[in-house]
């Protein structure tokens, strides 16, 4: 039977989205039924929710990028990080009751505007400030949507299914951070294969590896050759001899000593059997244009007196694993570096 009447409505709005159809036989429903236009309004809610997950991942994904390309120091890596994060408690505390005097659907489509208007500047930043200030901005408008997106669902949702529908949307938080690592695999293979391709048309780039490969067939590349490097501040055959030694793509070292954690690289060095003084050079070399504090310097350098040969084998199997699968980002498992 299909239902053709429904209860007097209540004298209040979610009294009228509450009310439940009647069969035929004058059975009452068992529950409200959400109509297409309730879908949508849940669905517009859902992908809020989804695109603060993707953006805070991505951005801690896209930091080691954005600091080779702005020389960043490890302040302004923090800066960089905690940006959106900043954005969305403001935007949450500045912006979200404004719901309550223009609106929920003002409001929600101003904070749509202002997101893709803030991603769309971001992506012709042209310096360090521009990205911190575009990413507070980005930030400020999933901030906005936090209380909106939840009102708006409660206000036009039936209320047996409002608390399932409002929990549901903010799991998308953490789906949309899922999806962020299945992009960060897929633009990882692609710049890596960009980058693998660009080097090898570089002059300088191709005269290291050259340079590195004669010398490791007249004497098989060692410790004392990556010292060497790593002191006369020779980036490529650094990263060249440590692919060589630890038998990795050279795109995954470049990654390791271009990133602002300093773990991979220790479990490069562990595998490669480096001393305490080479692997000092080697963060010192990565740390050349963005400064590395001694303190920084000694904690990392504990880190490595404490990883075991094997787990750095095993992660580094890992990565090798990894690169062997385009579509799966290449994240290390978590591993106690310290201990």
């Amino acid at each position: 039977m299909t239902p053709t009447v429904s209860r007097p409505s209540a004298n209040t709005v979610q009294g009228y989205i509450d009310e439940t159809p009647l069969w035929r036989d004058g059975t009452v429903a068992s529950a409200s039924p959400m109509t297409g236009m309730q879908k949508r309004i849940w669905w517009l809610a859902v992908a809020g929710k989804f695109f603060e997950g993707l953006v805070v991942f991505m951005t801690g994904v896209a930091l080691p990028l954005i600091g080779k390309e702005f020389n960043l120091t490890s302040a302004q890596h923090g800066l960089v990080s905690a940006a959106s994060l900043f954005g969305i408690l403001v935007g949450a505390l500045a912006l979200g009751s404004l719901s309550d005097r223009f609106g929920r659907k003002p409001m929600f489509v101003a904070e749509m505007i202002i997101f893709v208007a803030f991603l769309v500047a971001l992506c012709f930043a042209s310096s360090y400030v521009q990205v911190v200030i575009f990413l507070f901005g980005l930030g400020l408008a999933l901030g906005c949507d936090y209380p909106t997106a939840h009102m708006i669902i409660s206000e036009n949702i039936p209320s047996s299914a409002r608390g399932k529908l409002v929990l549901g949307a903010f799991a998308f938080q953490a789906i949309g951070a899922l999806a962020g690592t299945a992009v960060e695999g897929v633009v990882a293979e692609v710049v890596g294969g960009i980058r693998t391709q660009v080097l090898n048309n570089l002059p300088d780039f191709a005269a290291a590896q050259a340079a590195v490969e004669r010398q490791n067939r007249i004497r098989r590349i060692g410790e004392s050759e990556i010292y060497q490097y790593a002191r006369d501040r020779k980036f490529e055959e650094t990263a060249i001899a440590l692919s060589i030694m630890c038998d990795t793509p050279i795109d995954v070292v470049e990654r390791a000593l271009l990133d602002p954690g300093a773990e991979i690289i220790l479990i490069l060095a562990k595998v490669a059997g480096l001393s305490t003084t080479t692997t000092k050079a080697v963060l010192l070399l990565r740390a050349a244009d963005r400064g590395m504090s001694a303190k920084d310097l000694e904690h990392a350098l504990t880190s490595f007196n404490r990883l075991q040969p094997e787990t750095a084998r095993r992660v580094l199997s890992f990565f090798r694993t990894r690169v062997k699968k385009p579509a799966e980002p290449m994240v290390a498992p978590a591993v106690a570096v310290n201990g």
